[in-house]
This record gives structure tokens, C-alpha cells and sequence, in this order.
């Protein structure tokens, strides 16, 4: 069973996971890897399309674009979902910003001071 942790103090229910699929697309997740113009790399995989990425000192960033309906969802339920397939659980990070800064333009001041 998968237990998820505690909530509030209380220990959270513990319920039978169900067809988990191990497959790259699963019924209900549209989101497509968008290109973006900071994006240095391209890695490819065997069930899955090119996911354009963005790597640097450790970080991988990725960009996806979500269907209509999947926003709608995100509106109304406040909630996504993150499936990492693997042996563990590396750090990760969902957000709606870009999480990184873009470099001045030249002759521009850096505002970082």
C-alpha cells in the first residue's frame, strides 16, 4: 500500500494504489513539452516524444503547455498531478513561473544588486 504521510497531525488513510500506468502518456494527461527560447537540449525517450529541456549546474527545466479542459480542471480543483518514474524520488518543482532569471540586456543595469 502507499501511505502518503500525516496531515494536521492525523495519519493520512491508507489506500490500495490501482493501475498506476508505466506508460509515458497516461488517459487524462494532455500536456505537451513546449519549446522554449532558453531551452539548451533535447532529451529523447523510447515510449515518449523530445522533451525539450533546459540544463544547467545540476537543474533540468521543462516547459508544458496544458489543453483547454486541463486548465479548466487546474481552475476548479487547484490541483496537479507529478508521476516521476524511476527508483526514487529526486527533487523536484512545479510552478507557473519561469524559475529562472533572464540575463540583462547588454547595456542594461543588473537589477541584482
Amino acid at each position: 500500500m502507499y501511505r502518503v504521510g500525516k496531515k494536521e497531525g492525523r495519519a493520512a488513510p491508507q489506500r490500495p494504489v490501482v493501475g498506476l500506468v508505466p506508460d509515458a502518456r497516461i488517459e487524462g494527461c494532455d500536456m505537451t513539452p513546449t519549446k522554449f527560447p532558453e531551452c539548451n537540449r533535447t532529451c529523447v525517450g523510447e515510449a515518449c516524444g523530445d522533451l525539450p529541456v533546459l540544463m544547467t549546474d545540476g537543474t533540468i527545466v521543462s516547459c508544458w503547455r496544458m489543453t483547454w479542459w486541463e486548465r479548466l480542471r487546474v481552475l476548479l480543483t487547484g490541483r496537479v498531478w507529478l508521476s516521476v518514474w524511476g527508483g526514487g524520488q529526486p527533487p523536484v518543482c512545479i510552478g507557473t513561473e519561469k524559475p529562472f532569471q533572464e540575463a540583462p540586456s547588454p547595456g542594461q543595469p543588473d537589477m541584482d544588486v
